[in-house]
């Protein structure tokens, strides 16, 4: 199952590169491919995870190229969305930022969807437990994060759904886009009223599936009684 969750990780990073990126790096390409075959071959947790850190370090040296956010009208704001590294605790840039934000709210829907299939979200198979992380949430959402939480950031600065004066300095060093989420709420209303949307449509089912999927090999990990979830 990591093996898994990792490889469909780095293949979809590949498809977004060459769906979105300007000039479509063939060397980032060749090296993301190699890793996604590595990556479903490994004989240890240690080996699948350098593969996951190599390919996440080409894929993100590749990310500002799929970012078109000159010309930002807003020159005053502290922060630019220049990209070179991705960091986080805290996020230092408005696009570091919302990366953290989005991953965090696509956690978040996978706990919840663990938890109405009768999985306990706390026990994983890439990410190791941990007191208070969902290890099998992080473990589901990792073929998602490229499709989903960067697409839609990627969209939402190149849209200008988001600008720089959106975010603010958040204690030494860091970045917020505290001002931006404010504004959710307004722009998901927005976003309501089109009429086509069939990918929103079909998310749900999707993670469900992946979860329910992870449900079929979990073996005596995890069990249904009743409605409770049982932690063997």
């Amino acid at each position: 199952m990591a093996r898994e969750f990792v490889a469909a990780k780095i293949r979809n990073q590949r498809t977004m590169l060459r769906r979105n990126h300007l000039e479509p790096p063939p060397i980032a390409l060749a090296q993301l491919k190699r890793y996604a075959l590595l990556a479903r071959n490994t004989a240890n947790l240690e080996q699948l995870l350098g593969i996951e850190g190599n390919a996440a370090r080409i894929y993100f040296a590749n990310f500002i190229g799929m970012l078109k956010a000159e010309g930002d009208a807003d020159q005053d704001a502290p922060f630019t969305f220049e990209f070179t590294r991705r960091n986080r605790r805290p996020p230092t840039d408005p696009v570091n930022a919302l990366l953290s934000f989005a991953y965090s709210l696509l956690t978040k829907d996978l706990t919840l969807i663990c938890h109405s299939v009768g999985l306990d979200p706390f026990i994983g198979f890439f990410h190791q437990p941990r007191f208070g992380r969902p290890a099998l949430a992080l473990d589901l959402i990792e073929g998602f994060r490229p499709l989903i939480a960067d697409s839609v950031v990627i969209g939402a600065i190149n849209t200008r759904m988001v600008g720089r004066g959106d975010f603010i300095r958040a204690g030494t060093g860091g970045c917020s886009d505290a001002r931006w989420q404010k504004g959710i709420p307004a722009r998901v209303r927005a976003a309501d009223g089109h009429a086509h949307k069939p990918s929103a449509i079909r998310l749900p089912r999707q993670l469900s599936a992946g979860a329910r999927n992870s449900d079929q090999v979990a073996g005596p990990r995890a069990d249904r009684r009743g409605g409770a979830i049982c932690r063997l």
